[in-house]
């Protein structure tokens, strides 16, 4: 092989190799963008109680079908507020988020994908109301927002005790289609916490504008 030759070849290896890792690379990213399930655990000190609500991200999935999220700080057994509703039309039919609840760490429910079950798309992406074609048999927040209010609870908000918060692990699953029997993938997971202020600090800023509003109209009076 002779050497104008030999340059040839590894310039041709260099182009292909370059070619594959592209490829590669762009599978890789493909697999590693997952949606995005976000858990927003709201606080409340004066209650002592908390909230916690999820999304799920827009344009990649078609709704939450399961979650699961641990707490540190709060009082258990939780409340499940996950939309469902069950009746009975010749079969039994519980659809929306009510199968395998669990009201301890792991906090979480899931809707029913392993039988043959009407299937909600949507939840916490956009609001909804279920409804069933005869009276129900029972039901839970059947109107709904798309940020869904997942669980509430309690804890000790004696002074110096910590506040609720985020364990490690949570996780969540979505609807990546549509179809008859969807196929159901996990999610990479967001968690944020926020704290509701007390009634009376409105109030106070109410009050302050209201002074700064007085004083001002008071000294441009001629």
């Amino acid at each position: 092989m002779n050497q104008s030759f030999y340059f040839v070849w590894q310039k041709i290896r260099f182009v292909v190799l370059a070619l594959a890792l592209v490829v590669m690379g762009d599978r890789a990213l493909a697999v590693t963008i997952l949606p995005t399930a976000t858990f927003s655990l709201e606080v409340t000190p004066s209650s002592g109680s908390w909230q916690l609500f999820g999304t799920a991200s827009q344009g990649d999935n078609f709704g939450l079908t399961s979650f699961g999220v641990s707490l540190l700080n709060v009082d258990f057994p939780v409340t499940l507020e996950t939309p469902f509703i069950q009746y009975f039309d010749g079969s039994f039919f519980d659809v929306g988020m009510n199968f395998l609840p669990s009201t301890n760490n792991p906090i979480g429910v899931s809707q029913d994908t392993t039988t043959p079950m009407p299937l909600v798309f949507g939840f916490g992406q956009t609001a909804g109301t279920l409804t069933a074609p005869v009276a129900p048999l029972g039901s839970r927040n059947v109107n709904y927002d798309a940020k869904l209010l997942l669980a509430s609870g309690t804890y000790n908000n004696g002074q110096g005790n910590p506040l609720p918060a985020f364990d490690s692990g949570a996780s969540a699953n979505v609807f990546l289609d549509m179809s008859g029997t969807p196929v159901v993938g996990g999610t990479a997971v967001v968690t944020n916490t926020s704290v509701v202020p007390e009634p009376t600090t409105f109030a106070m800023l109410g009050l302050g504008v209201g002074i700064v509003v007085v004083v001002g109209a008071i000294r441009r009076r001629p």
